[in-house]
């Protein structure tokens, strides 16, 4: 197994941090009702249906030593919970 520079490691975990809270604001937001508004419900429930199976995938990566993964949860209840209409 090749060792990853770890400079470029701490990029890649900080580039997956990035995403997941990108992927927490956007199932917030189209719970709030503030994004992708003007989608048909079926695009926007398959938005957090998506969402919510990466945050599931990605919760427990242990690389998440000094991220603050708090939104995670609960956000994914919610899209769990969330039905379009």
């Amino acid at each position: 197994m090749a060792v990853l520079d770890p400079v470029s490691d701490a990029d890649a975990i900080q580039q997956h941090y990035d995403t997941v809270i990108a992927t927490v604001n956007i199932i917030n937001g189209i719970i709030a009702g503030t994004v992708m508004t003007g989608e048909p419900p079926l695009v926007r429930q398959s938005n957090i249906d998506s969402g919510v199976l990466y945050l599931k995938d990605m919760v427990d990566r242990p690389y998440w030593t000094t991220h603050d993964m708090t939104s995670v949860p609960p956000a994914i209840v919610a899209g769990e919970n969330y039905v379009a209409t």
